[in-house]
C-alpha cells in the first residue's frame, strides 16, 4: 500500500508560499495580499486544512 500523500506548504523568505502534495510542488501563492488571504483561510480552516490547501492548489497550479 502506498503512503498517503497530503498537501503541505512552505512559506519562503521572499514571501511566497509553495504548495506541495507529497514531495511535489503543485502551486505557488505570490503577492502580499494573496499570501495574507491564504494564511487567513488556512487559520480559519481548523481541522479542514487539507481541504483549504487543496482549493488553493487548484487555484494556483504550476
Amino acid at each position: 500500500m502506498s503512503p498517503a500523500r497530503y498537501f503541505g506548504y512552505e512559506l519562503r523568505a521572499d514571501g511566497t508560499v509553495v504548495l506541495t502534495r507529497g514531495c511535489r510542488t503543485v502551486g505557488v501563492v505570490r503577492g502580499d495580499a494573496e499570501v495574507a488571504r491564504f494564511l487567513d483561510e488556512l487559520t480559519e480552516a481548523g481541522d479542514n486544512r487539507q481541504e483549504a490547501l487543496g482549493r488553493w492548489a487548484a487555484r494556483t497550479s504550476v
